[in-house]
């Protein structure tokens, strides 16, 4: 499906920022639960803009030479937001890019400045029996930290909750559940091209 053949969408909405400014976005930055398929789509994107992924819990954990479940539990959550925060500030300061945050990246107040200037902020929405379900079956069986524990699902609902209205701060909103990444990936694009960037 090419991102012109693709139909004016339901799937679609706007978020709290809404329409940017008069000038072209430079990165286009995908913010969601974990698990709400942030990577992928990102992935997905980067290919089709050609442009460069920037995965920032991929970045954190190359930097820490460790897994982010393992750093939090070596050396706590605290740990674990610096480093992104310097991993999101690099980002942004580099080449146009896809940049795949951390769920819980846009939370701190510093990352959003950074994030929302001049760039296309998506939120990748995702139910929460959806990001409960990816968790079942997720491949390497290693669930993110904040994520962790008897009763994921009550977890992803909690997390939604608390975090819905920084995601809803995006200039756009795309609901995913039931949809393919590659689909989802069209609308991404699509949305990033309007904004000015061919």
């Amino acid at each position: 499906m090419s991102i012109e053949s693709i139909p004016p969408a339901p799937l679609v909405g706007e978020g709290g920022r809404g329409e940017m400014g008069k000038s072209p976005p430079r990165h286009l930055v995908l913010i969601g639960l974990s698990y709400s398929g942030k990577s992928t789509v990102g992935a997905l994107a980067a290919a089709r803009l050609s442009l460069p992924l920037v995965d920032t819990d991929q970045e954190v954990e190359r930097r820490a030479g460790t897994s982010v479940p393992e750093l939090f539990a070596e050396r706590g959550e605290a740990a674990f937001r610096a480093l992104e925060r310097e991993v999101v500030g690099v980002a942004v300061a580099g080449a146009p890019s896809v940049i795949a945050t951390g769920g819980g990246a846009p939370l701190d107040a510093a990352n959003r400045r950074v994030l929302w200037e001049g760039n296309l902020v998506v939120y990748l929405e995702a139910e929460a029996e959806t990001v409960a379900a990816r968790l079942r079956t997720s491949p390497d069986g290693t669930l993110r930290p904040l994520l962790a524990g008897p009763d994921p699902l009550s977890r992803v609902q909690a997390l939604k909750h608390q975090r819905e209205p920084i995601y809803r701060q995006a200039h756009c909103v795309i609901r995913t559940d039931g949809q393919s990444p590659e689909t989802i990936a069209a609308f991404v694009c699509q949305e990033f091209l309007k904004r000015g960037r061919s």
